[in-house]
């Protein structure tokens, strides 16, 4: 039985920041074409499944303004607070 997946996406700089509230997981992709791609793989990775087990859903572009108080309000579950520590320290970018 495959797991559908809704999946959240927002702009930042080059690429999309592609958030699995639901695998508990964030990810990233260069094009609009990559987004269900790279979400399904990050699925199947966190949760040890095959890939073929994995379906995307749904996929929301985020307002900047939902994004900027995504903070706050964190309706996206218990990923999210952690993925905003890991983007202000800026781990993982390139200087």
């Amino acid at each position: 039985m495959p797991l559908l997946l809704r999946v959240y996406v927002y702009r930042e700089g080059r690429y999309w920041i592609v958030v699995i509230p639901a695998v508990g997981a964030v990810t990233q992709a260069r094009s609009t074409q990559e987004i269900r791609i790279m979400a399904r793989d990050c699925a199947a990775v966190v949760l040890d499944v095959p890939l073929e087990r994995v379906r995307i859903g749904a996929v929301r572009t985020l307002a900047e303004a939902q994004v900027a108080s995504m903070e706050q309000v964190a309706p996206l579950g218990p990923v999210w607070p952690g993925a905003w520590r890991v983007r202000r320290k800026g781990w993982g970018r390139k200087s």
